[in-house]
């Protein structure tokens, strides 16, 4: 983990980082539907996820959510931190298919 402690800040190291399918201004521009954050794996995030503070997106726009970032996600969430595009039904904006 980095110095400052907290989960918001700490690394998970088997999390891979996320692959990416369309550039951000593609991905915000193009058209989008709002799903669970559990049904997200292999889905294209239209919009940044960050907690907030540092502010540092888990998933940015245009990258392909998986199972170790909706895990990582939703371990911030239950520990109270403020996700930032995560509604509070829990659901995202992802690519339309």
């Amino acid at each position: 983990a980095l110095p400052i402690s907290g989960i918001a800040f700490e690394i998970d190291e088997d999390i891979k980082l996320p692959k990416r399918m369309y550039l951000i201004s593609d991905a915000e521009a193009g058209a989008f539907e709002r799903i669970k954050l559990s049904d997200a794996a292999g889905r294209v995030a239209r919009d940044p996820i960050y907690i907030y503070p540092p502010g540092v997106p888990i998933v940015a726009s245009g990258e392909i959510f998986d199972e170790g970032i909706i895990d990582a996600i939703d371990l911030r969430i239950k520990s109270g931190l403020e996700v930032i595009n995560v509604d509070e039904d829990i659901c995202v904006r992802v690519i339309k298919n």
